[in-house]
């Protein structure tokens, strides 16, 4: 069964691109509202930066999109109160898509994978793959 843990591995991945890749003294990202209505972009040391909007509670709410040091989109994430709905987007290093689903509820509904050359590496609806 596809569950929810895809999806919270992307989110973990997106926190890698803040967290755990900055080499420098200070690796605490540099938050900066951009708006009046929630809206952040947290940078690292490293360059890598991460956009979203946070509910009034403090969470994560709406399209969260993180970059890394190139500038190039990593992620794009569809957040409820801080838990992923929807369509939830992984790129690749070149910025390509890698991963694509869909979470409803807690669970991943559609998956859909992605080779570097653009050709369909995995399908899945909601438990059951779809590729030989």
């Amino acid at each position: 069964m596809v569950r929810i843990d895809v999806v919270r591995a992307a989110v973990a991945l997106s926190a890698a691109l803040l967290s755990g890749l900055a080499a420098a003294a200070d690796p605490a990202p540099r938050c900066v509202p951009l708006d009046n209505a929630g809206a952040q972009r947290c940078t690292l040391p490293d360059g890598s930066r991460e956009e979203f909007r946070l509910d009034r509670e403090g969470r994560r709410d709406g399209i969260a999109r993180a970059f890394d040091p190139a500038g190039t989109l990593r992620s794009e994430l569809t957040l409820e109160s801080g838990t992923p709905v929807g369509p939830q987007r992984l790129y690749d290093e070149a910025g390509r898509l890698q991963r694509l689903s869909f979470v409803t509820g807690s669970r991943v509904q559609v998956l859909l994978g992605y080779w570097p050359d653009g050709t369909l590496s995995e399908l899945r609806c909601a438990p059951v793959s779809l590729l030989p």
